[in-house]
């Protein structure tokens, strides 16, 4: 109803649907470039990012059970049934370790720093020479 009476509705509608699968086919051809340069640099990696065959993890349930995967479920088990407490106990000394370390490393600089002030400023560093023996003389 909005247009002028000279447009007719059903050509202005097939111009629209006309330029909308032109934008459309457009898209997807920038799309299909962009998944094929990305699919091929993943292939490269040998990660398979959409399995093929029996899946990711073989054929049945107990298949990867037995197989490569059986041990990190087994040690998933075992850290997962040591309970919250463990965990919260091991998180709390490892944050204490590092404040533990970093005022060993500030006593460190201090006693590096004390023992820098022993020196004259500007005097090299003193070095140790071999006995004369050990020269071959």
């Amino acid at each position: 109803a909005a247009l002028p009476d000279k447009v007719v509705a059903a050509d202005a509608l097939a111009k629209f649907d006309a330029a909308v699968d032109d934008a459309v086919k457009e898209a997807l051809q920038t799309e299909s470039t962009d998944y094929a340069s990305v699919k091929a640099d993943l292939d490269k990696t040998g990660f398979l990012l959409f399995p093929q065959e029996n899946g990711r993890w073989g054929t049945g349930w107990f298949d990867p059970l037995w197989g490569r995967h059986g041990l990190g479920i087994v040690v998933s088990i075992l850290l997962l049934s040591l309970g919250a407490p463990f965990w919260f106990n091991v998180l709390k000394s490892l944050a204490s370790l590092r404040s533990s370390v970093a005022g060993n490393i500030a006593d460190e600089n201090k006693a590096a720093q004390k023992n820098d002030g022993d020196q004259k400023p500007g005097a090299p560093p003193p070095t140790v020479a071999a006995p004369p023996q050990a020269w071959g003389a």
